[in-house]
């Protein structure tokens, strides 16, 4: 899939703004520059109750921000609503562009501007008071704060490295003229089936589910492969009491896509970098039984499918639940090291050197047995 000319200056997850404030698919290359949003502060004498727990100041929030942030149908439009954060916010997490309900946006490498899911309120308590560059504890309202991994969390590769990207088929596009963002499949903008969360329709029967949470990743590319193929009826039948199922924490994806789908699962297990027994292997199963879930510890993506060229390169398709992204990339290290740039050294944490591809056979479930593994 090529994407348009005009496009190909500026990724579709890049930062870049239309030539009028409505999403047209004309994108330019352009920082996100964010102002900040005013906050009026209330008296510092008042304090939130000594038992609370983060310890927060009480802020009067803004009521377009307001609105912005406890909107139950943010996404009953094609355009996104954001706010931009204040000084103190920025300091706390300098990353940090622009939110609406459950999509931040943050930049990474080379000024590129990302998605990156929501914190619940379980990190927001995590979080609590930040410190700024020099130690002292911020003060900001709690609608700004994030967990406190957040510094750290913007470096994992939760998209792929520019430099390796081939091809980007679909992802969100940012105004920061008109503080918006939209959903884009190719150079046309998209809208979510479901007005609570994002669910947007992609080309050749697959789907985006861009996960909410920092935790829904599992359950977002679940939710991917059970919509793979369908039309936008069987999908919107599917997406019945999705947010409470994406709010869950999901244990064991193997037995949740046999259950729902009544349909069998083969895992392959590998270890470290894909070898050329890897590739074979999974774009076999790839051509028999369509995409696959590629679960690298904590880290979940949906793999479409993996190519070789003729110089040996190896050429992955991939879903990203976090970031929105559907892209095409040669395989690199930071798919395995768990950071974006290649000096961003490792995150253990993650486990990406050991990895599980999921995929859904068209045999019935066994009642009740484990997921078979290929030879």
């Amino acid at each position: 899939m090529n994407i348009p000319p005009h496009a190909q200056a500026a990724p579709l997850s890049q930062a870049a703004v239309p030539d009028d404030p409505t999403p047209s698919g004309n994108v330019a290359d352009l920082s996100f520059q964010a102002s900040a949003t005013a906050i009026t502060r209330a008296s510092d004498t008042q304090r939130a109750p000594a038992s609370a727990v983060p310890r927060l100041i009480a802020f009067a929030i803004d009521p377009a921000i307001k609105q912005i942030v406890e909107d139950e149908t943010p996404y009953k439009e094609e355009i996104i609503r954001l706010f931009s954060f204040s000084e103190e916010a920025r300091e706390a997490y300098p990353t940090r562009l622009a939110r609406g309900t459950f999509d931040n946006f943050v930049t990474v490498t080379n000024d590129i501007a990302l998605r990156f899911p929501s914190f619940n309120a379980g990190h927001l308590q995590a979080g609590g008071e930040p410190l700024g560059r020099d130690g002292r504890r911020l003060r900001i309202p709690e609608h700004e704060i994030a967990a406190a991994a957040f510094r750290e969390d913007v470096i994992h590769a939760y998209d792929g490295n520019p430099a390796y990207v081939r091809a980007r088929h679909a992802g969100y596009v940012i105004s920061p003229r008109t503080m918006t963002a939209w959903y884009q499949v190719g150079d046309k903008p998209v809208q979510s089936i479901c007005d609570r969360l994002p669910v947007y329709p992609l080309r050749d029967g697959k789907w985006m589910f861009s996960q909410p949470w920092v935790n829904s990743s599992p359950n977002a590319c679940v939710e991917m492969l059970l919509a793979e193929g369908k039309d936008r009826q069987a999908v919107t039948e599917q997406i019945s009491g999705l947010k409470s199922r994406m709010a869950a924490r999901l244990f064991n994806l193997v037995e949740t896509l046999e259950k729902r789908s009544g349909r069998r699962v083969i895992t392959v297990h590998g270890q470290h970098r894909l070898s050329s027994h890897d590739v074979t292997a999974l774009r076999a199963l790839l051509e028999k039984h369509g995409a696959c879930i590629f679960n690298q510890g904590m880290y979940v993506s949906m793999l479409d499918d993996i190519q070789e060229t003729p110089e040996g390169n190896i050429i992955l398709s991939r879903r990203i639940p976090s970031s929105g992204s559907y892209f095409d990339c040669a395989d690199h290290a930071s798919i395995w090291t768990g950071c974006i740039g290649e000096d961003d050294g490792h995150v253990p944490d993650f486990c990406r050197d050991v990895w599980d591809a999921h995929f859904l056979t068209r045999e019935a479930a066994p009642a009740s047995a484990p997921a078979a593994t290929a030879p």
